[in-house]
């Protein structure tokens, strides 16, 4: 792990478009993050898309917090995957 500009990167052992799955598809990402009690793209879907608002709500002692995000922009690159 390194820190930089207030970034964290990690090194994903994996190809990208395993990566991405796993951190975009909130129907994978719900069997393995156990943070998420809750997780879901508001209007239906299992990825979030450009302006597309996905809810994110906490486990365990973290229920009582949730989460609202809006995909402001995404694209893919040969190199891999770029917001």
């Amino acid at each position: 792990m390194k820190a930089s500009h207030g970034r964290l990167e990690f090194v994903m052992p994996a190809p990208s478009t395993k990566a991405f799955e796993a951190f975009f598809n909130h129907e994978v990402r719900l069997r393995w993050d156990t943070l998420l009690d809750v997780t879901y793209v508001e209007g239906g879907g299992t990825h979030p898309y450009v302006e597309a608002i996905s809810t994110n709500r906490g486990r365990g002692w973290k229920a009582g917090m949730a989460m609202r995000t809006r995909r402001c922009a995404f694209a893919t690159s040969a190199k891999g995957i770029a917001f």
